[in-house]
This record gives C-alpha cells, sequence and structure tokens, in this order.
C-alpha cells in the first residue's frame, strides 16, 4: 500500500505499537513535505527498514529550502528511534507547532548561515503541517482501493488460525492455514503474503489498520479452528473464518462451519472461494477447478502431511528433516495420489542429499520416484513444475533445466516467494550473482519480513561485494529471528570482510553467545568465533572453542572441517609443531575413512590436503587438494567452486609455493566477494606470504593498501 517508508521502527520489528508510531509516521511526511524527499527511502525495502531502524535523517537545513530551525527540531522530536523519547501526545505536537507560529514578542538573533524566516513562511510550514494531517487521513483511507485502481492485484496475508482445542491439534490450524495460502497463491489475479511471513508475524496488540501498513495487505483472512473429539463418535471441527478489509476495517465475509473432521478438505476448498468471491477476483476456468480439488480425502494421510511441515517448518537440520521426510513418506503410503505430499517428498529428499546431510543415492532415487508419481497425477500443476525444479537443482545440478521448470511455475503462480528464491538461488550457483541479487531484491518486494529471504537475499549481495547491503539485510533478518545462529555467523563473517573490523566482529559473536537458545545445529557461530579468535592471534581461546563444540566437525556444504584438523591448525600457528602433528594425523585417519564411504565428496579432499601439508607429506597433500578442486569445478557450482580452490591456495602456502598459491588468490579476488583483501591481510594462515612483494602488489591491485 505504499506504507513502507512511514513505518516506525517498533512497526518495522513487529513490536507492539500505541499512538506514539503515528506521531513517527507524521514527522516521516511532515519531512517529506518540507524536504521534498523521504527521509529513509532506499533502493528496496529490506534497505529502507534497515535505515529506519539505524540511520538518522539528513538535516533539513541541507535541503536548500529555508527552513526554521524550531520547526526541523520538532521534526527531528517526532523521528526519534525510541518512543519513549518522541513526542508522547500529538497535544504537545500541536503546542510545538502553534508556537512556531506565534510571531515572537522579540526580533530572534539570526544563527550562522541560516537566513531569518518571516513570520508569513511560518504560516506556510504550519499550512504544509496541517495539509500533512489531511494528507495521512486520505492516504490511510484509500490505499488499498488506489492500488487496486491502478491495475495491481489486492494483496491478503491469511494469519495463522487460532487452536481453540486441544495443544495437541495445534498441526490441524496450521493445516488449514497453509492449505488455504497455498490455494490463493495459485490465482493469479491476487497476491498472497508467503507463509513464512504471515506465520511469523507477531499481530499481539495490533489493529487491523497497523497490520495492513506492516504488510502492505488490503485485505486480511483470519480465524479458529476447533476440533471436539469424543470416544465412541467421528471426530468433529468447528471453523471460523472472517475476511477483513483493511481501508475501513470492515467484516467483508465470516462464517462458521460446524462438520465432522473429515469434512475440512470440503472447508478448505469453501473458504478459498468465498474469499475470492468477497474480494471481487475473476478467475480463469482452470483456477476455478483448482480451487475445488482436493489433494487427498484420506484424513490419516493428511494428519503425516501436516506433522512433515510441523518438522520442515522448524528448520533446515538434519533431523528436522528426516523427520519431516519420514511423515511425507507415510502420508504418501497412505495415500499415493496425494499430489502435495508427493511434491514434499520430492523436495525433502533432494534437499537431504544437496545440503550434505545424507550423501545416499537412495535420496536421488525416492526423489526421483515422487517425482514421477507427481508429473502423472498432474504434469501441469504448480507443484508439479516446483518439485522437478528442485529436484534437478539439488539432486542432479542440472541448474539450466531447475531454470526452466522455475520459469513455468512462475507463469501460473507470478508470486510465488519459493519460486522466486529458487530461480535466485540457481542463478548464483551458475555465476550469474548480479542477476541473482535483483531476483532476490524481487523476493524481498513479497516477502520483506522473511529471515529466510532476508538471508539469501545477503549472501547474495556478499558475493556480489555490497558488503554494507549485505550488512543491514542480516541485521534485519537476526531482528526479526534472533535465534536463527547461521544469522549471526554471517553477520560477523560480513564484518570481516567489509572493513576488516574485528572488534565489531567479536561483539557480535559475544552478542550471538547471550541469544537464549541459540539453533546452531552445525556450529557455524562457533567456526565464525574461532576465525575471529585467529585473527587476534588468541590460540588458547581458538581452542577453547573447538573444545566446547563437543562435536567431530564443523560443517556446511561448503566446508567438512574435523575439529582434528582445525586443532592441528591452531598448533601449528601457535608454534606448537608437536601437538599440531598429532592432531593433524587424527584429522587425516577421518578424512581418509569419509572418503572410502563417500569419495565424491569434494570437500573431505580439501580438508585432506591440509592435514597432509600439515604433516609435510606434500605429494599427497597436492593430489587431495586438486582431487576436490576437479570434483567441484566452478562450471559445476560457481558458488562452492572458490572454497575448494581457497583450500587449495592454503596448501600451497603451507608447503612454500607461494607463487602457486598467489594465483589461486588473484583468481578468488576477482570472482567472488567471499574472500577480501581485508581477510587476506588479517588470517594469519597467510602470514608467509606478507613479504612475498606479488603478494603485496595482489592486495594493493583489489583493495586500499593498508594505513
Amino acid at each position: 500500500m505504499g506504507t513502507l517508508g512511514y513505518m516506525s521502527p517498533e512497526q518495522v520489528r513487529g513490536r507492539d505499537v500505541d499512538h506514539r508510531s503515528d506521531i513517527f509516521s507524521f514527522g516521516v511526511m511532515l519531512y517529506e513535505l518540507l524536504s521534498g524527499k523521504r527521509p529513509f527511502k532506499r533502493d528496496s525495502a529490506a534497505d529502507t527498514m534497515a535505515a529506519i531502524l539505524n540511520e538518522e535523517p539528513p538535516a533539513l537545513s541541507e535541503s536548500g529550502r529555508s527552513i526554521p530551525l524550531a520547526l526541523e527540531q520538532i521534526v527531528k522530536h517526532c523521528l526519534e528511534k525510541s518512543a519513549g523519547q518522541r513526542f508522547q501526545s500529538v497535544r504537545d505536537v500541536a503546542f510545538a507547532l502553534e508556537t512556531l507560529s506565534s510571531p515572537p514578542p522579540t526580533a530572534p538573533v539570526p544563527l550562522p548561515n541560516r537566513p531569518r524566516v518571516s513570520w508569513p513562511a511560518r504560516r506556510l510550514w504550519l499550512a504544509v503541517a496541517v495539509v500533512a494531517v489531511a494528507v495521512s487521513s486520505l492516504f490511510v483511507w484509500r490505499a488499498a482501493k488506489a492500488r487496486t485502481a491502478k491495475g495491481k492485484p489486492p494483496r491478503i496475508v491469511v494469519l495463522p488460525f487460532e487452536n481453540l482445542g486441544a495443544p495437541e491439534d495445534a498441526y490441524l490450524a496450521a493445516g488449514l492455514t497453509e492449505e488455504v495460502i497455498s490455494r490463493l497463491a495459485n490465482l493469479q489475479g491476487l497476491s498472497v503474503i508467503s507463509r513464512t511471513t504471515a506465520v511469523g508475524y507477531d499481530r499481539k496488540g495490533k489493529t487491523i489498520a497497523q497490520i495492513g501498513a506492516d504488510l502492505g495487505v488490503a485485505f486480511v483472512l483470519e480465524g479458529s479452528v476447533q476440533c471436539e473429539r469424543q470416544p465412541g463418535r467421528e471426530s468433529r471441527v468447528r471453523i471460523t473464518p472472517q475476511l477483513i478489509q483493511v481501508a475501513d476495517d470492515t467484516h467483508l465475509w465470516a462464517d462458521r462451519y460446524d462438520r465432522v473432521l473429515a469434512d475440512i478438505f470440503a472447508i478448505q476448498s469453501e473458504v478459498a472461494e468465498s474469499v475470492v468471491s468477497a474480494m471481487g477476483v475473476k478467475l480463469l476456468p482452470r483456477e476455478k477447478t483448482a480451487l475445488k480439488t482436493a489433494s487427498t480425502n484420506d484424513m490419516e494421510a493428511y494428519g503425516f502431511y501436516l506433522r512433515g511441515l510441523e518438522f520442515n517448518n522448524r528448520g533446515t537440520s538434519k533431523e528436522d528433516q528426516e523427520g519431516a521426510l519420514r511423515m511425507f513418506q507415510a502420508a504418501v503410503d497412505r495415500d499415493p495420489r496425494f499430489t502435495q505430499a508427493l511434491a514434499r517428498l520430492t523436495r525433502t529428499s533432494a534437499g537431504l542429499y544437496h545440503f550434505h546431510w545424507d550423501r545416499s543415492r537412495a535420496h536421488v532415487e525416492r526423489a526421483k520416484d515422487a517425482l514421477d508419481q507427481l508429473a502423472a497425477l498432474g504434469p501441469g500443476l504448480p507443484e508439479t513444475h516446483i518439485a522437478r525444479g528442485w529436484y534437478h537443482y539439488w539432486a542432479l545440478g542440472d541448474y539450466p533445466k531447475a531454470l526452466d521448470e522455475f520459469k513455468a511455475a512462475l507463469l501460473l503462480q507470478p508470486g510465488n516467494s519459493d519460486v522466486l528464491e529458487g530461480i535466485s538461488a540457481i542463478l548464483r550457483r551458475q555465476g550469474r550473482s548480479q542477476e541473482s541479487a535483483e531476483e532476490s531484491a524481487k523476493l524481498l518486494e513479497i516477502d520483506p519480513r522473511s529471515s529466510n529471504a532476508l538471508l539469501h537475499h545477503g549472501q547474495t549481495c556478499v558475493l556480489v561485494r555490497r558488503y554494507e547491503e549485505a550488512a543491514r539485510v542480516l541485521a534485519l533478518a537476526a531482528s526479526f529471528d534472533p535465534q536463527a545462529g547461521i544469522l549471526w555467523a554471517f553477520r560477523v563473517r560480513v564484518q570481516l570482510l567489509w572493513h576488516g573490523d574485528v572488534d565489531k566482529a567479536r561483539s557480535l559473536v559475544a552478542e550471538a553467545g547471550q541469544v537464549p537458545r541459540l539453533y546452531d545445529s552445525v556450529g557455524l557461530v562457533t567456526y565464525e568465533a574461532f576465525r575471529v579468535a585467529l585473527i587476534r592471534r588468541d590460540f588458547r581461546e581458538a581452542l577453547r572453542l573447538l573444545e566446547g563444540a563437543k562435536r567431530e566437525a564443523l560443517y556446511m556444504q561448503f566446508f567438512y572441517l574435523p575439529i582434528d584438523l582445525l586443532r592441528g591448525e591452531t598448533h601449528r600457528l601457535s608454534g606448537e609443531n608437536d601437538l599440531a602433528r598429532v592432531s593433524f594425523e587424527a584429522g587425516r585417519r577421518r578424512l581418509q575413512e569419509l572418503i572410502a564411504k563417500d569419495p565424491g565428496d569434494s570437500r573431505y579432499y580439501s580438508a585432506l590436503g591440509i592435514a597432509c601439508a600439515g604433516l609435510g607429506l606434500r605429494e599427497e597433500a597436492l593430489q587431495a587438494a586438486k582431487r576436490g578442486t576437479e570434483l567441484m569445478p566452478p562450471s559445476k557450482d560457481a558458488w562452492r567452486a572458490p572454497w575448494r580452490i581457497g583450500d587449495l591456495a592454503l596448501v600451497h602456502t603451507m608447503l612454500g609455493q607461494q607463487n602457486e598459491a598467489i594465483d589461486r588468490l588473484d583468481f578468488l579476488l576477482s570472482h567472488t566477494g567471499e574472500i577480501s583483501t581485508h581477510t587476506l591481510r588479517l588470517e594469519p594462515r597467510w602470514d608467509p606470504l606478507r613479504s612475498n612483494p606479488r603478494f603485496q602488489a595482489l592486495l594493493a591491485k583489489y583493495g586500499d593498501p593498508p594505513p
């Protein structure tokens, strides 16, 4: 609805708001009327929200217009980041403006370089303020209708339905929400807020108008679900949905469904149809059919499916994804024609393989079998195109075919954030990072409050060296989802890449350590904390972190680093060579075991090369590290390949092959933002290269010389 730039900091964070939030918005509009510019407008929705949270607008006195200092102070007071520091009531604002408009009893002393403003001019500024009130009131009232009048599809959010029954029935309410969102998202004449944003949005204490402003929607669908189970009788469900128009807070439609539980499939269709009808959206013939179609009529299969979604939506850990896989497989076993379950089974199986949770070919085969079943049932369904896209991407690494499938799905569902993410992710793997960043920016326009979408965009900004934007986006994501360890890890990494700011990186590590129930299943925060400790040459702290990790390795799709290997590297850098050899040997043995089980994993070979280099085994080290780059060349994956090349550069450095190491680093600095001159200057692993003139020339070529 165009209100993003006028939101208060507390609105952006999704916290409780009161009249002081309106005072902030009034200040934004008054600033715009006075200066001709929006105070927080940036190139993207994410950057705008970050500016509202963290940046001060330029002084009005710098706008080139003659604006009284007193009026500038009033606007500034309206725009305080903390609600407690703003005007506490509109009466106070009015009093300040009235004081401004009253002719002073004596002539004021002119400020240096700031011309005196005449009384008629002050009257003009007060008139501007009055206009601001009128315009803002009219804007809020007419926003939704104006949006539709301009030809843009009406936008709706389906808020999570409230479970009024037993706690164990929460999955039914979640399933109803998901199903209605899915059905509405299939319609081309409607824009639907993604499930991620809808489920993660905290609406506590908020009015419909505030929800509309926060999410940029014209309509809100909400409701409740209550399941009643009695021994010997068929279970019943009571569903009470209501559709509200944001512009005037009117209920366009409401109903109550009190039926047997088995009717929930028909109810989902009826709710979606009623919503579409109340909003006046015209449907294509195929869309009318799709709204009435149920993927399954088997309640037990549906229950397995909903429990699978619960696992799926918890996170991307191996345990959660394996739990989801079991549930989706159980759903398909109960009903082999359950298209949604087949789509999820395809994606989850392929994801377990892609993210290296389990590189068994059985997952690829299971994904293929599920996809074949799905394609036979509905070759033209959006779910089929999307599932095939993830299969080609995650299971086969066939990026062109995956991209074709996602684009086909986008024609059917133009606002599907999942599809946009897939397109952006594939472009990133193809080395088309700038295009990927453009697509992920589109994703944020649809899903601006999704921490996952913000993470995706932030990661892509790193690749194209837009570090400042990445820092803002990732900070915003962490404010929405502070327990996600991966967000903190990437924030630390960006500070090192961007400014080489070790103190800021260290403070972020400490801040992450204070987050209750921080979710860091693979140890990414530990890995970045370890890097910071090495950069600070605090080797005792680095070893302490490794001991505290209580895991065999730190890993993700880009690297696999046994704790023994990292311990060996720490001892080597601190000059404890005997201890280093013991740890390197233990890491070497473990990596050889892993390679025997999975000889196609490039991460193991690269890590083995480092271990062998630490032991002085030159031929073995080079052979293993080069094998890692052969298994993961840029043509196969432009995002993962630089990690293998970086490991090879480290092996060359450890073996004294400085020219070869510098050649590799030159390639990396010219191809990816995941390495910078700051990190090369800071990390002790590159110490042997520092006196080499070619290394110094490299730093000068790709960055500013050190102070």
